[in-house]
């Protein structure tokens, strides 16, 4: 049902009104939503439009309203919605291969189903957090990558997720630190302590590439990303950040610690 929502709100507004009966021919009017509305550029004051569209999504970059025209191009495709899953244990490299297999024979053989007399073009990805980082390899997959047109991306971990090393070190979250609860479920999945779930996400590929690269940079614009604080039997308090350049040597790979990612024992 939500395939369905999503196919037909994304395509109505590329829809042009049928008034052939009333012997009307109107190329250049289409139904459009409020959306679409607010981006092309037809009615009321483009500054206005535009700085509307500021205030809410703030792009970086300077943009234009889309033209009638131009929006009156897209009228002659279709664009049917499919949701591909994948098993984020494996590798995301993996993964992209499945996806990869599924869109040349699946996809592609119900798009033919569907619009029998339409020609394929191309491929929209639209990822979902870990999804980005499997898109990055779907995009370099040569039997894919030259049917893909673009990729949009949602909440994507670019560089990687440090609750990946917390949830190693301390276990699962449950609902009583997160609020939620669908962690209250997950940490019995996946294990509600580190004892429990360092065998589960230390065999994963996948969650250990969703661990944070040497680039990952924090909202201060750091690369540290783990703070440490400990008190000494003295009562003196001790602090340190890490990684200082390589979290792989300085966290990961460190087994002796107190504050190693993986016990081994």
């Amino acid at each position: 049902a939500a395939l369905i929502h999503l196919e037909r709100f994304l395509n109505r507004e590329l829809t042009k009104f049928d008034l052939s009966f009333l012997g009307i021919q109107n190329e250049d009017d289409f139904r459009g939503s409020d959306v679409w509305r607010v981006l092309t550029n037809i009615t009321g004051s483009d500054m206005i439009k535009e700085n509307a569209i500021r205030s809410v999504w703030n792009p970086t970059k300077d943009f234009k309203l889309i033209t009638k025209n131009e929006f009156g191009k897209l009228a002659d495709y279709a664009f049917p919605v499919f949701a591909l899953g994948y098993n984020w244990l494996q590798s995301n490299d993996v993964s992209a291969k499945n996806v990869a297999e599924r869109l040349n024979s699946e996809v592609k053989a119900q798009v033919k189903k569907e619009y029998p007399k339409a020609t394929f073009k191309k491929f929209i990805i639209v990822t979902h957090s870990m999804g980005g980082l499997v898109t990055r390899s779907l995009i370099q997959d040569d039997s894919i990558k030259n049917d893909i047109l673009g990729v949009v991306h949602g909440v994507m971990p670019a560089s990687g997720a440090p609750t990946v090393y917390k949830r190693f070190a301390n276990g699962w979250d449950g609902s009583e630190v997160t609020g939620s609860a669908v962690d209250s479920i997950a940490k019995h999945v996946f294990g509600a302590t580190c004892e429990k779930l360092t065998p589960v996400l230390g065999n994963s590929p996948g969650g250990l590439q969703l661990l944070p690269f040497a680039n990952f940079v924090n909202t201060g614009k750091s690369k540290t990303w783990l703070k440490l604080i400990a008190r000494k039997l003295n009562g003196d308090i001790i602090t340190a950040t890490l990684p200082k350049s390589d979290p792989y040597d300085e966290i990961y790979k460190d087994t002796n610690s107190w504050w190693r990612m993986v016990n081994m024992d």
